[in-house]
């Protein structure tokens, strides 16, 4: 899933959602309305699972997360319903 077929996805059910990028880093941020509560997200494709995992070591390493992991901290945060997050994780549109 591409990042503007997720965004897309997003508005649909949440309108306050902002996604911003920058050109000089791979990591994408999804914002809530005001740009001060983000989840960070890698640019291009949105992998299901996660593929990068925080070394124990060293504490400032970023948590990639994937698709699935964002739409749980979304439903958590009571952001999201579960039929929503589900419909969203498979590409299926409002409505």
């Amino acid at each position: 899933m591409t990042l503007d077929h997720f965004e897309e996805l997003v508005k649909e059910y949440q309108p306050n959602f902002r996604l911003r990028d920058k050109a000089y880093s791979d990591i994408v941020g999804l914002f809530l309305g005001d740009h001060y509560i983000g989840y960070r997200l890698n640019r291009g494709e949105l992998h299901l699972d996660s593929f990068y995992i925080a070394d124990d070591n060293n504490i400032s390493k970023l948590f990639r997360r994937g698709r699935r992991g964002i739409l749980d901290l979304l439903v958590r945060r009571h952001l999201l319903t579960r039929e929503e997050a589900s419909k969203i994780n498979y590409g299926i549109p409002k409505g």
